[in-house]
C-alpha cells in the first residue's frame, strides 16, 4: 500500500488522506428500485455490481443514452406537475481536475421533487474515489452523505439560458479517521415529461490544509 500525501493538488483522495488500494468501492445501497419505473429500465443496461465504481461509469453511460439533450430539448418548467411528487434515483460525479491526474467522487444520488411548493430535497450516498493519472487509476471507498437540501424550481425561467433548478449540496466524506467537507450547488433540468433529470455540480471540498475546486461535476436521475 502507498499512502498518498496531504497536498492541495490531491483532490479528493489527498485531502482525505486517503490510502491507496485496488477494488470497487462500497456495497449496493439499500434503496428499492421500483420493477418497471424508468430508473430500472435504465438500470437494466448496467452489469456492474451496485455501488462500486464500474456501475457508476456503466450508469452514467446508459443515461447518456436515454436522455437526449441536444438541441436543448429540456423540458420547459411552465408544463410540470402543480401537484405531486417524485422520486427519482441515479448518480452524482464531483470532479477535480489536477495538473497530473483527476479525481472523481462517484455516489448514488436520491432525488426527491414535490411539485406541489417546487422544492427539492435528497442525498447522495455509497460512494468512491477513483484517481486517475492517465495510465493508473486508484479506486477507494468513502464513507458518509452529502445533503441535497433548500432546492428550489423555477418555473419561470428561460431554459435555453438557465436551469429549471438547483439546490445545496453538503456534507461530510471520510476515509481512515479523516475528513473533508463538500460544499456545492448542483443545476438541472428535467426531461421528457419529468421522466429524467440531469446537470452540473459545481463547488469546493475542504480539509485543514484548504480549499479545491470542484469542477465538471455532473448528476443523473430517473423516476423510480
Amino acid at each position: 500500500m502507498t499512502v498518498i500525501s496531504i497536498k492541495i493538488a490531491g483532490a479528493f483522495a489527498s485531502a482525505l488522506m486517503l490510502t491507496a488500494c485496488g477494488g470497487g468501492g462500497g456495497g449496493g445501497s439499500d434503496t428499492a428500485i421500483t420493477p418497471g419505473s424508468p430508473f430500472a429500465l435504465v438500470v437494466a443496461g448496467v452489469s456492474a455490481e451496485r455501488g462500486t465504481n464500474l456501475y457508476y461509469v456503466q450508469l452514467e453511460e446508459e443515461f447518456e443514452a436515454a436522455i437526449d439533450d441536444t438541441d436543448l430539448p429540456y423540458q420547459v418548467p411552465t408544463t410540470l406537475p402543480t401537484a405531486g411528487s417524485a422520486n427519482y434515483l441515479g448518480m452524482m460525479e464531483l470532479t477535480a481536475l489536477l495538473p497530473d491526474r483527476q479525481a472523481d467522487l462517484r455516489g448514488e444520488m436520491s432525488l426527491d421533487v414535490a411539485f406541489a411548493d417546487d422544492t427539492i430535497s435528497g442525498s447522495v450516498y455509497d460512494m468512491v474515489i477513483e484517481e486517475d493519472d492517465g495510465i493508473t487509476s486508484v479506486v477507494t471507498p468513502a464513507s458518509g452523505t452529502l445533503a441535497i437540501a433548500n432546492g428550489t424550481i423555477d418555473r419561470t425561467v428561460d431554459i435555453s439560458t438557465d436551469y429549471a433548478f438547483e439546490a445545496d449540496v453538503f456534507g461530510t466524506i471520510s476515509a481512515d479517521g479523516d475528513s473533508a467537507e463538500v460544499d456545492a450547488t448542483m443545476f438541472g433540468n428535467f426531461f421528457e415529461d419529468q421522466t429524467y433529470v440531469r446537470g452540473d455540480v459545481f463547488g469546493t471540498v475542504t480539509n485543514v490544509d484548504g480549499t479545491l475546486p470542484l469542477d465538471d461535476g455532473d448528476f443523473f436521475g430517473a423516476q423510480n
